[in-house]
């Protein structure tokens, strides 16, 4: 907006061409807009279109497996696109069959884990492989001893 406003001050042999070259700008952004609109073209990132097929999946598989689950989301601190969120749940969350929550501390986990005794706990890292679903295991400990 700021390079819009100083754009309508730009004079070529005392004519205002840049009042003309703004609306011009505005006048491309929403023909651009409109036309992307009309043919379903969304952002070119992609995932905010449709979102990470890979959630999807393994959200489908746990959907068709027994019981009732728990997904730790363990994200990459220092690599996570803020914009790739896995965590959300529907309104009815003690009776979903699968539940998602965020890795935290130790506590934090260990009274989710208690509130839902009764599921399966399973880990998913979206930032490293984002199609593997493994029972959980602590950050630090070796695979295959998940504590509860």
């Amino acid at each position: 907006m700021q390079t819009i406003r100083y754009l309508r001050t730009v004079r070529i042999k005392e004519r205002l061409v840049g009042v003309a070259l703004s609306r011009a700008i505005v006048l491309l952004l929403v023909l651009d807009t409109t036309v992307n609109m009309a043919r379903g073209i969304c952002d070119p990132l992609f995932w905010p279109c449709q979102g990470d097929p890979s959630r999807t999946a393994v959200s489908s598989k746990l959907e068709h497996t027994l019981g009732k689950h728990l997904v730790m989301v363990r994200y990459d601190n220092d690599n996570h696109n803020i914009h790739d969120e896995w965590v959300y749940n529907g309104a009815e969350i003690d009776s979903a069959k699968v539940v998602w929550a965020r890795e935290l501390d130790a506590e934090q986990n260990a009274k989710l884990f208690a509130y839902f005794k009764d599921r399966e706990i399973w880990l998913v890292t979206p930032d490293t492989d984002n199609t593997y679903l493994e029972p959980y295991t602590p950050p630090g400990e070796p695979e295959g001893n998940s504590e509860r």
